[in-house]
């Protein structure tokens, strides 16, 4: 298996990714999480046709997509150590091809967000993630991060009714969405836990505990047999493992034999017809992974190494898989497209 650059691109600081598919149109964006960082959209449609999406300010950590639409909601202000006390939020708006940035609210220490559509009627659930609730000092955890929902506001672009739920997590980092099971997962210091998401607005959420041990990260990944849900976990906090769980979280179904220090970019999908998981660490040899289950054996690919990437997707457009690193070690933003050797 090959991975060909089709996309190669400089942004300083770049951070994370994200995928905006509608019936309107297709992009790729990158923004960066520097003081002064940039954001910038990609046309998949057009050859990867580049606009500018804002010049400024940086500190973005995450862009989420507004169901049914172009528009998506992203942080600004989540800078480098943990200087997170003026995060925001930001709404933008597609119109004519392009983005309209208008700033929603200050989120202080947001991390991670979601996005989710209402099953019954029309809305949008949101759910957010705050890492830590404040801080003197990039190691101090003393007060414990949040969860916090609510619902959005298409028109007005704003957030309503935001309310945090009754737990405080320590080092909450990890969010994997199952948006069509009607749950999301997310991971601490204490361990995985599940949110069911209530069918229609300003219903309430529930929250059980489904592992105990401390996880950075997580993804579901098939790879015990077709649904069966196998989870992917970063052990510790921003940690060097990766092991792979049964279902339940009871037996061990994979272990990475290597160190991986620093990981950051995790996903988890189908690519080139194959359950696979991509693994992107920032310290050693800071390679961006690939391991696909393959006749019961787990085969590991470079993708690329010395990239430090901290956020990566795939995607499918016209028949061939793609994917979207962000490489913050080469201050690079980079799309692969996955050539299958005869």
């Amino acid at each position: 298996m090959e991975f060909k650059k089709v996309l190669l691109d400089s942004l300083e600081s770049v951070y994370t990714v994200c995928h905006l598919q509608h019936p309107d149109g297709e992009y790729v964006l990158a923004a960066s999480e520097g003081k002064e960082g940039a954001c910038f959209a990609y046309d998949v449609r057009n050859q990867f046709q580049k606009q500018l999406v804002w010049q400024g300010p940086g500190g973005t950590r995450s862009i989420i997509q507004v169901p049914g639409s172009l528009d998506f909601v992203a942080t600004q202000g989540f800078y480098p150590d943990y200087d997170a006390a003026h995060c925001r939020l930001v709404y933008g708006h597609f119109e004519n091809g392009s983005w309209l940035i208008q700033p929603m609210q200050d989120f202080p220490y947001l991390h991670r967000f979601d996005l989710i559509a209402a099953k019954e009627g029309q809305g949008v659930h949101f759910l957010g993630l705050s890492i830590a609730n404040s801080k003197l000092f990039p190691e101090d955890w003393l007060d414990r991060g949040k969860v916090y929902v609510g619902h959005l506001d298409r028109e007005g672009q704003q957030l309503e009714a935001v309310e945090e739920l009754p737990l405080r997590l320590l080092k909450l980092h990890g969010y994997f969405p199952v948006h069509q099971e009607g749950y999301s997962f997310i991971s601490a210091v204490e361990g995985v836990f599940k949110l069911h998401i209530p069918e229609r607005l300003g219903a309430p959420w529930s929250v059980e505990q489904v592992y105990d041990q401390e996880i950075s990260d997580l993804v579901e990944v098939n790879w015990s047999g077709p649904e069966a849900k196998d989870k992917a976990l970063i052990l510790g906090f921003q940690g060097d493992r990766l092991q792979v769980l049964n279902a339940l979280f009871q037996q061990e179904i994979y272990r990475f034999p290597e160190a991986t220090p620093f990981v950051q970019a995790l996903w988890a999908g189908s690519l080139a017809g194959r359950a696979s998981v991509l693994l992107g660490y920032r310290e050693g040899r800071a390679e961006l992974l690939l391991l696909q289950m393959q006749e019961q054996e787990v085969v590991t690919y470079r993708v690329a190494e010395q990239v430090g990437a901290t956020s990566v997707l795939a995607f499918n457009y016209e028949g061939q898989d793609y994917i979207l690193s962000a490489n913050r070690a080469q201050n690079q933003l980079v799309c692969y497209q996955i050539v299958k050797k005869d």
